[in-house]
């Protein structure tokens, strides 16, 4: 069998969402938001509400005025414009992975969870969306939107993601998916003895690897 669908994650595989949010709380210290203030408020500006990721800059900057005097067209705007910048904060690698995905023929899919309307707007910026073949964006937790990708697939499915816990629910609901894990610079190796899953440190690796496993095996068209 061949590759049939990659599906692949977004914040902290494609792109590195921890700068991100560092030139976030960086963009509103000239309003007097200090680091203690932007990141407490940002933990319940992301919180669940209900089983839905809700983030968004309009919560976060509503939030932020609880605790300090600020103009708030003004902030949003310094907030917005981290944003349009969102190309800057993909991976240096991510575009050169998706292009060797393209140069394949593999069909990928883009799988990101949160508030979709912040999540969309983050992915249109970073230009992303269109070196991928499909864009899903929900609040849902992903192992659900695995399941209706991936049906009546019969060819090799991976799944590409940082998160250790969230690929071990999409392996667990989904057996017949492939699991590939970006290992994330903030875990220790440690992290990932024994886990009997792929993982690697970047996305060329991740690349180099799909590239084997596509060479060594007939085309999805020649099946057909």
């Amino acid at each position: 069998m061949s590759i049939e669908k990659v599906i692949i994650d977004f914040d902290h595989t494609l792109f590195d969402a921890d700068d991100f949010k560092v030139a976030l709380a960086s963009s509103l210290r000239q309003f007097g938001v200090t680091d203690e203030i932007f990141w407490g408020t940002y933990r319940h500006a992301r919180d669940l509400v209900g089983k839905e990721l809700t983030y968004s800059f309009e919560k976060h900057v509503e939030l932020i005025k609880q605790r300090v005097k600020i103009d708030e067209v003004a902030a949003l705007q310094a907030l917005r414009e981290i944003l349009s910048r969102s190309e800057e904060f993909l991976f240096p690698d991510a575009k050169d992975f998706l292009g060797r995905l393209i140069s394949l023929g593999i069909p990928t899919v883009l799988l990101t969870r949160g508030n979709p309307e912040f999540q969309r707007a983050k992915i249109t910026a970073s230009g992303i969306d269109k070196l991928v073949n499909e864009v899903i964006v929900s609040d849902k937790r992903k192992e659900e939107e695995v399941k209706k990708i991936i049906e009546g697939m019969r060819g090799i499915i991976f799944s590409v993601d940082d998160h250790l816990d969230e690929t071990l629910a999409i392996i667990d609901a989904n057996p017949k998916v492939t699991p590939i894990l970006k290992r994330r610079p903030d875990q220790s190796p440690e992290r990932y003895l024994g886990i009997r899953m792929l993982n690697f440190r970047t996305l060329n690796e991740i690349r180099d690897y799909l590239t084997i496993v596509h060479a060594t095996h007939p085309s999805y068209a020649n099946e057909n």
